[in-house]
């Protein structure tokens, strides 16, 4: 919430309390009693209360508040009736009362028209600090999906603007149960004080006393009086008939209690937030269902090779969308073996289940013997004839461990790295084309090259590798400098590359990555990390 809630005129009336508010008349009364015995001797006539009195009080009316209005109301009266009464000479009764009764009811009537026009601006400042305060609680919640994160930040706001504590706590399970989410107290040092007193259920409506008789703890007594609340409000989290949740308010005993006006208000944060929950659950369950499918369309477990170690990671954006990153272990009919790894353009459900299409398509064609660039070429044609309009890259390499050399084509794809096991690297920059659904009118060049024995392939999608703010080249250095930074069996360097490049920085886009190391023999490398994958 601001910190400064603008009122509708140029001047901010403060809130003084009741006791505050007689002391304040008691100084300025005396004040104004020396100021009209100066004035007396020179207006000795009764009309001088008038010019005395009654800007005084309509100023303390206003200003101050009401009880410091007729207090100094019931002060003018009375020192009127006292003067008007101590003059010597004849005594006119009646002339007395009448005169005395008239000032009486002007002086009233001046304490109560501001003090009224008083409350009627407060309750406008109030209403506004209500209007102010949602439109804040609305920003909050519309600025994030996470409905635990705004749902803490809406309790800070609330306090103390509102009111002196809030807390929130969410359904959850089929049970019923609730959980706490969010405490906020004005003093941050009773925020423990006022979750001891919560999770003992003793913050229930009604006065102090009517609280105290429930409790039988000592201890809980001693919070329960030290955290000090006057007033409790209790509002659900309602959305399409549902309740997902609720939000309790406190006031204090210097604090007024609830009115109408708070309980509307508090009625109506309710229903946004729990518009905000149901929109976040909505999405959760959406993305739940977004991650399956895409980590069904990835392979479950890798290939047990005779002669190659392999192993992959996959791992999803923070954002609440759902990439296109893929990758595939083939081995093919004739012994030798087929990488693949890509990535479609776009995010969400159209996204995934376009990478399946192309995965399946992909593999497809790699069982049926095509060379790489006879796969990318057909995967080309496929994409083009879809009515998803996406682009698409990747990489399908054919891998002969006998021959220990590699034939591939890239379509638009981050080259891969090879990874020497002296620890030397080079890029493969060789077989590169346009992306796939660009058009490809014939099939590509295709790259053939030596596989040094027992070195380490490394695959990877681009949100491995591009950072905003720093070109992609930074990524590719980063990556030579974290795979030559261990060893290089595939297991080591893909947990190397996630807890060194992705694990500590927010991820824009989600990252597939496929190791893999192959030896001329036809027993497996000892110690290898056999068809991993997480």
């Amino acid at each position: 919430m601001r910190d400064k809630i603008r009122r509708r005129g140029t001047i901010v009336l403060p809130d003084f309390g009741v006791w505050a508010q007689l002391a304040i008349t008691l100084a300025g009364f005396t004040g104004i009693l020396l100021i009209g015995a100066v004035l007396r001797l020179s207006f000795p006539g009764p009309e001088i209360f008038l010019f005395i009195y009654l800007p005084v009080v309509g100023g303390m009316a206003y200003f101050v508040g009401r009880a410091a209005g007729l207090a100094t109301a019931l002060l003018a009266i009375g020192a009127a009736a006292y003067f008007l009464f101590a003059p010597a000479g004849a005594f006119d009764l009646p002339s007395y009362l009448i005169t005395v009764g008239l000032f009486a009811l002007m002086v009233l009537l001046t304490a109560l028209a501001p003090a009224h026009l008083r409350d009627r601006e407060r309750e406008a400042e109030r209403g506004d600090q209500r209007l102010w305060l949602l439109a804040d609680a609305s920003a909050m919640l519309g600025a994030t999906l996470k409905y635990d994160t705004s749902l803490k930040d809406v309790a800070r706001a609330v306090v103390p603007g509102f009111a002196d504590w809030c807390i929130v706590e969410l359904v959850g399970g089929s049970s019923g149960a609730t959980h706490l989410v969010a405490i906020a107290h004005a003093d941050p040092a009773k925020v423990g004080m006022l979750g001891e007193i919560h999770r003992a259920e003793l913050l229930r409506e009604g006065s102090d006393s009517a609280r105290e008789a429930f409790v039988s703890d000592p201890r809980h007594l001693s919070l329960l009086r030290a955290v000090g609340t006057k007033a409790v409000l209790r509002v659900p989290f309602r959305h399409n008939h549902q309740i997902d949740g609720v939000i309790t308010f406190g006031r204090g005993n210097a604090a007024p209690r609830f009115d109408l006006a708070d309980q509307v208000f508090a009625e109506d944060l309710g229903r946004r937030c729990g518009m905000s929950i149901a929109l976040g659950r909505a999405d959760e369950f959406q993305r739940k269902i977004i991650e399956t499918l895409q980590r069904n369309l990835l392979p479950q477990q890798l290939p047990d090779l005779p002669a190659a170690a392999v192993s992959a990671r996959y791992i999803p954006a923070n954002t609440m969308d759902i990439g296109g990153d893929w990758y595939d272990v083939i081995p093919l009919p004739d012994g030798r073996i087929g990488l693949a790894i890509g990535d479609v353009s776009g995010r969400g459900v159209e996204a995934a289940a376009l990478m399946g299409q192309l995965r399946t398509a992909l593999h497809v064609l790699a069982l049926d013997g095509h060379p790489p660039s006879a796969v990318l070429h057909r995967v080309d044609n496929l994409l083009q004839r879809l009515p998803l309009r996406m682009m698409a890259t990747g990489i399908y390499m054919v891998v002969s461990s006998e021959a220990m050399r590699i034939s591939f084509a890239n379509a638009g794809h981050p080259p891969p790295l090879v990874v020497k096991p002296d620890g030397t690297t080079r890029f493969l920059m060789e077989g590169r084309t346009v992306p796939l659904g660009v058009g490809i009118s014939r099939p590509p060049e295709e790259a053939e090259v030596p596989l040094p024995e027992n070195a380490t392939l490394v695959f990877y999608t681009d949100g491995l590798v591009e950072r905003r703010g720093a070109g992609i080249d930074h990524g590719l250095a980063e990556l030579e400098e974290v795979v030559r930074g261990g060893p290089i069996d595939p297991a080591a360097v893909c947990e190397r590359v996630v807890q060194e490049m992705v694990a500590d920085r927010p991820l824009h886009d989600d990252v597939a990555l496929l190791a893999a190391q192959f030896e001329r023999k036809s027993l497996r490398h000892p110690g290898a990390d056999l068809g991993r994958v997480s």
